[in-house]
């Protein structure tokens, strides 16, 4: 695509409050976060790089400066807000998993999930565009990069881990994580996304659930196993 710069050169650099330009990595930062909310409310297809320029208050040159494409760009928005926050949340839950706190553990992690979705509602919608307008391989591999990320990878490790601790009940853990984290996900796509109201609040959810799923993961005869080897 070519696209004429120079009566957007002013835009290209705009001050900020300070009066200092942006750097590289500023601008690439508000680059993504102005396609993520529109991503979010329009989809893929339906945003243009000419309405992320005027968004952004840059060129559409600029965009493709530091993305070569809508596309690269699109799934850069959606990699910078899954990788957020992700690394000092697992940090949490790692030294949950050392301590043997397995209630304790499924009550973080859901209460993060539920802080997730209310905090970050553009890329959970964005997650709901992507799904919806791509095609079956596409959607195969973002899939598997979900499957993948920071704290899936987690939830599968701390399964296995129990499991060879004695825990668990045995059974493979990529289909345990989803059995794990679905219930309180489609809860959450329901209030957070959807605006169905359940009649009860995120803390209730996750009092049923926490329970309920550990009931489903431990083996029978190790109904209450916190803190035990």
């Amino acid at each position: 695509m070519k696209v004429s710069v120079s009566r957007h050169a002013a835009a290209d650099t705009p001050l900020t409050n300070r009066g200092t330009r942006l750097t590289s990595a500023a601008r690439r930062v508000q680059i993504l976060e102005v396609a993520t909310s529109l991503f979010s409310r329009h989809g893929y297809n339906g945003t243009t790089t000419k309405a992320l320029a005027a968004a952004a208050a840059i060129s559409e040159a600029t965009i493709f400066k530091h993305f070569k494409t809508k596309d690269s760009l699109y799934r850069a928005a959606f990699q910078h807000r899954t990788e957020s926050d992700s690394a000092e949340f697992v940090s949490l839950l790692e030294r949950l998993a050392d301590a043997g706190d397995d209630r304790y553990l499924l009550r973080t992690l859901f209460h993060g999930v539920c802080a997730g979705y209310t905090r970050d509602r553009d890329l959970h919608r964005l997650m709901q565009f992507a799904l919806l307008e791509g095609e079956a391989a596409e959607n195969a591999r973002l899939t598997d990069a979900l499957a993948h990320s920071a704290v899936p990878n987690f939830v599968g490790s701390w399964i296995a881990r129990r499991q060879e601790e004695g825990v668990f009940a045995p059974g493979p853990p990529s289909v345990l994580v989803t059995a794990v984290l679905a219930p309180i996900v489609d809860f959450l796509q329901l209030s957070k996304l959807y605006g169905v109201d359940s009649g009860h609040d995120d803390a209730t959810e996750v009092d049923v659930l926490v329970p309920f799923i550990l009931r489903g993961l431990r083996r029978p005869d190790r109904p209450d196993a916190d803190n035990r080897p």
